[in-house]
């Protein structure tokens, strides 16, 4: 959850699109499920918002940064 927030920050009000994948992100976190793209595809998809917020091609997107720059941030930090 922490590497979330760090890439869609808590307030993403200048994004509508992140604002409702925080949104799926935390709904899932407040009810202890797995918040991995498939769960939070599906969840979006379940509340009709995946095309909404750009289609499974955006949010893999997403992942795929934030995966690196959870390999990065450590090496250009120390």
């Amino acid at each position: 959850m922490e590497l979330c927030g760090a890439i869609i920050p808590q307030n993403p009000a200048q994004n509508p699109a992140h604002k409702k994948i925080y949104a799926a992100i935390l709904t899932m976190d407040v009810f202890g499920m797995s918040s991995d793209l498939i769960s939070i595809s599906d969840s979006l998809k379940a509340s009709g918002q995946l095309d909404e917020v750009g289609g499974e091609l955006y949010l893999t997107s997403l992942f795929e940064y934030m995966i690196r720059y959870a390999i990065e941030t450590p090496r250009l930090m120390g």
